[in-house]
């Protein structure tokens, strides 16, 4: 009788499957693509306190909820300001954007930023036309950097246990039945 022959289904389930082990290595790949794109935003975001200032004024402010199954919110805020003598329109509020499915997000977002407020506008030099309202991370970008950093390495530590489990039970039913 051959070693899987003489198995028992109890002992076949106790072996992790290795579907699960790719499983693990495959969700701690996608969050570690997600920590790099986090990173990069979270890196504009401490940037942007560096730019440079220039005072603008609130033109357009609004909340939008896009249809859908999923309803989703938007703090929609337009400013105008002035550099070196150039007008600019611009939209940007934070480097994490303003879409949300929390309506009171938006929404205060939005009151925030009522028409007609004076504001002050961080300003890219070599590009002007890109700004931003609010500079520095806050405490969802934090979050945000530090949630998929923590989730990629639950699934290496997952992925890896497995791996050893298995090869550990793979070498365990190799030796009781070697001598058959």
């Amino acid at each position: 009788m051959t070693a899987t022959q003489s198995k028992s289904p109890e002992s076949k389930s106790k072996r992790p499957h290795l579907a699960a082990i790719v499983g693990a290595f495959v969700f701690s790949a996608a969050a570690f693509a997600i920590e790099v794109m986090t990173i990069r935003d979270f890196v504009r975001a401490v940037q942007i306190q560096y730019w440079p200032t220039t005072e603008g004024i609130v033109t357009h402010s609004e909340l939008i909820e896009e249809p859908g199954i999923k309803r989703r919110f938007e703090a929609r805020v337009e400013y105008d300001f002035e550099v070196a003598g150039r007008a600019f329109n611009a939209s940007g509020i934070r480097t994490r954007g303003t879409r949300t499915e929390h309506r009171f997000v938006a929404q205060s977002t939005v009151d925030a930023y009522p028409i007609g407020k004076q504001v002050t506008v961080y300003f890219d030099e070599a590009n002007p036309g890109r700004s931003y309202l609010e500079a520095g991370p806050d405490w969802l970008s934090y979050f945000l950097i530090i949630s998929p950093l923590v989730f990629c390495i639950v699934c290496v530590a997952a992925g890896r246990e497995l791996w050893i489990t298995r090869r550990a039970f793979d070498a365990s039913a190799e030796g009781s039945h070697g001598g058959e």
